[in-house]
C-alpha cells in the first residue's frame, strides 16, 4: 500500500461518498497471483484494466475491517498517512441527525406535533441528508487533504524506523513496488530504490542494508512561500549528502530521491533479506536473475 497502493474518497454525482482501497501493478501473471493471495487473506477482488492488474475493495464495512490493520502496522509514507486520515474523517463521521418538522408543502408552514399530519424524517430521508452533508464537507476539505504532510514528515524523520517490529516485512513490500534489480551492459549488477518526497525512508533503508552510497536527489521543486535554504541543484551528478541537515528536504513538494547500491557487501545483506522475507510478485523474477549474476 505504501508503494503502489492508494486510499481513495470520491463522490457519486455529489449525492454520496464512495470509498476505495486500491493496489495497482503492471499486469503480469505473477503480480496477479500476488494480489489474489492478498484478496484471499483480507478480502477485495482482483481485476485487469488497460495493462494493469488491480486489487480493489470498495465495500464500506470491509474497508473498515481492513484499515484496522493500519492501527497495528501504520503506514510509513506521509502520502498514505494523509490519505488514511482523510478516509477516517468521513468514514467515521456522525450519522445521527435531530428530529425536525417538515413544512407543509401547500402552506409552507411547520406542522404542529398535535396535528395528524405531523411527520418526522424517515430513516431513508436522514440517510440522504447525512450523505449530502458528507459530500459538502468533502468538497470543502478535499483541497487540504495533504496539508499536514510537512508536519508528518518532520515527525517521521526523527524516528529510527528500523525499530518498528514490522519494518522488515514492510520493506519487502516496498521493494516489490519501488525497488529495481539491474544488470548493466558491462555485466555489473546494481540495486536501486526511489521515493518521492519522503527522504527519511531511503535513509532508513540505506542504514538497514549498510549501504555506503548516499541518497541522491534527482528532481526538486521548491514551495515559493517557504523561506528555508534551497539546494542549488537540479540534477546531482554526485550523491547529495543531507545527513548533517536531516530536516532540510521538508520545504520541497516534488523531490525525487534515489538510493543506488553497487557494493557486494551490501548485495549480501539485500539477498539475505529477500530470502528471509520473500518477494511475491514480478520483482521476484528480476531478483532471481540479480542473484545469479552478482555472484556474492
Amino acid at each position: 500500500m505504501d508503494g503502489d497502493g492508494s486510499i481513495q474518497v470520491n463522490h457519486w454525482k455529489k449525492r454520496s461518498l464512495q470509498y476505495r482501497l486500491v493496489i495497482k501493478l503492471k499486469n503480469t501473471e505473477v503480480n496477479g497471483l500476488m494480489l489474489k493471495e492478498i484478496s484471499d487473506v483480507v478480502g477485495g477482488h482482483v481485476r485487469q484494466i488497460k495493462g494493469f492488474v488491480l486489487w480493489v475493495e470498495n465495500h464500506k464495512a470491509q474497508i473498515q475491517k481492513i484499515i484496522s490493520i493500519f492501527e497495528i502496522y501504520p503506514p510509513l509514507t506521509t502520502r498514505l498517512q494523509c490519505q488514511l486520515i482523510y478516509l477516517k474523517r468521513f468514514l467515521h463521521c456522525a450519522s445521527g441527525f435531530p428530529r425536525f418538522l417538515i413544512k407543509d408543502r401547500k402552506k409552507g408552514l411547520p406542522q404542529s406535533k398535535g396535528n395528524s399530519l405531523f411527520l418526522t424524517k424517515t430513516v431513508s430521508d436522514k440517510k440522504k441528508d447525512n450523505d449530502l452533508i458528507r459530500v459538502e464537507s468533502y468538497l470543502k476539505e478535499r483541497p487540504f487533504k495533504y496539508d499536514n504532510v510537512l508536519l508528518l514528515r518532520h515527525s517521521m524523520a526523527k524516528e529510527n524506523l528500523l525499530r518498528r517490529s514490522y519494518f522488515k516485512e514492510w520493506l519487502s513490500g516496498f521493494i516489490e513496488a519501488k525497488g529495481c534489480f539491474s544488470i548493466r551492459k558491462s555485466g555489473d549488477s546494481s540495486f536501486s530504490i526511489s521515493q518521492k518526497t519522503d527522504y527519511y525512508l531511503l535513509e532508513n533503508i540505506r542504514n538497514y542494508f549498510g549501504a555506503v552510497n548516499m541518497v541522491r536527489i534527482l528532481k526538486e521543486k521548491t514551495l515559493p512561500h517557504f523561506s528555508t535554504k534551497k539546494i542549488d541543484v537540479e540534477l546531482t551528478k554526485e550523491p547529495l549528502q543531507l545527513q548533517k541537515e536531516p530536516f532540510q528536504p521538508f520545504h520541497k513538494v516534488e523531490d525525487l530521491f534515489l538510493l543506488e547500491v553497487y557494493r557486494k557487501e551490501s548485495f549480501k545483506k539485500i539477498i539475505e533479506h529477500c530470502l528471509l522475507y520473500p518477494l511475491l510478485g514480478e520483482k521476484r523474477i528480476s531478483f532471481e536473475i540479480f542473484v545469479s549474476n552478482c555472484k556474492v
